[in-house]
């Protein structure tokens, strides 16, 4: 009995079907097939059976159907094949999309389609755009993202900043994006959009901080102190940018 070519240790005892007019040996034991199938299932979204091939340099035969069902003992295993091969029938429906995630290997079927364009992975709650295929590009209509897409390709890359280094107005209605200049700036803004006036750490409405006191600043909050100087409430020009 040939020894598997993986480890060399074990009798191999896995051989693909359409090896047979190559060689007669076996070239894998059970569990360094299972280890390689695992490996290509991680590696890829759909089953892609023709990649993964039989080792012996003369053979090269890519595994089948027949060789998943005959060799995979592993529940686990079967169950993530199986997986594979209905989401890669789906892709056929125009309502199928994969998930965007780097890191997620999941798809599904999104009912709502264009009309309802967020769509969030069962697997991995990471929420894209159904229409543009990227990250959900909030506050921004899927057309002005790809007029943006079209005049800069590194868009996403600047969205990304932007959501990092910006805060939304909390103003009802409002959302837009506000940057503060720089850390030695009053954190007492107000949105060049609708002019609501909030703090900037805790976003909390200076009308209401004027109506009661700095108490109404949420906790860890430095303006909840009541020294008026250092709390913010007076009335200060601040250089702000709304996006």
């Amino acid at each position: 009995m040939a020894e598997c070519v993986a480890c060399g240790d074990s009798p191999a005892v896995v051989k693909f079907v359409n090896c047979a007019k190559k060689h007669a040996e076996a070239v894998y034991c059970s569990e360094c097939f299972h280890r390689l199938v695992e490996a290509h299932f991680k590696t890829w979204r759909k089953p892609n059976l023709p990649l993964l091939q039989c080792p012996s340099p003369k053979c090269k035969q890519p595994a089948t159907d027949d060789d998943m069902r005959a060799f995979l003992v592993e529940q686990g295993l079967k169950e993530r094949y199986d997986d594979l091969l209905a989401k890669e029938v789906a892709e056929d429906d125009p309502l199928f999309v994969w998930c965007v995630n780097g890191s997620c290997r999941s798809g599904q079927c999104h009912v709502g389609g264009k009309e309802q364009p967020i769509v969030t992975c069962s697997a991995c709650s990471h929420q894209q755009c159904f229409t543009c295929r990227v990250k959900y590009h909030a506050g921004m209509s899927c057309r002005k993202y790809q007029k943006l897409l079209a005049e800069d390709p590194n868009v996403q890359s600047n969205m990304a900043f932007v959501r990092s280094s910006t805060r939304k107005c909390p103003a009802k209605n409002c959302k837009f994006r506000i940057l503060k200049a720089n850390d030695g700036d009053c954190d007492k803004m107000e949105c060049k959009n609708c002019g609501f006036l909030f703090c900037y750490i805790c976003r909390v409405s200076y009308h209401l901080v004027r109506e009661k006191d700095n108490s109404v600043h949420l906790d860890g909050c430095p303006f909840r102190e009541p020294d008026e100087l250092a709390n913010g409430t007076r009335r200060t020009e601040n250089n702000n940018t709304t996006f």
